[in-house]
């Protein structure tokens, strides 16, 4: 396995791992309170942003003559 392999293996799992953070969390804010739902929805966000940035890092990467 090369290096670059090893990464996107790594990259993926982190992914995953965030998807399945987003899934818990939205699952209990649908049961929490007011209060308890804004705090869910802000931890959601900030995952859905770091998933984000590294689909984006991992694009880049397997494409690097792209804008």
């Amino acid at each position: 396995m090369s290096k670059r392999d090893a990464y996107k293996q790594k990259a993926d799992a982190m992914l995953e791992e965030w998807e399945n953070k987003v899934e818990s969390l939205k699952i209990k804010a649908r049961a929490a309170d007011a209060d308890a739902k804004i705090v869910y929805y802000d931890k959601i966000d900030d995952l859905q942003a770091q998933k984000s940035a590294v689909e984006e890092r991992l694009a880049c990467r397997q494409h690097p003559g792209l804008p």
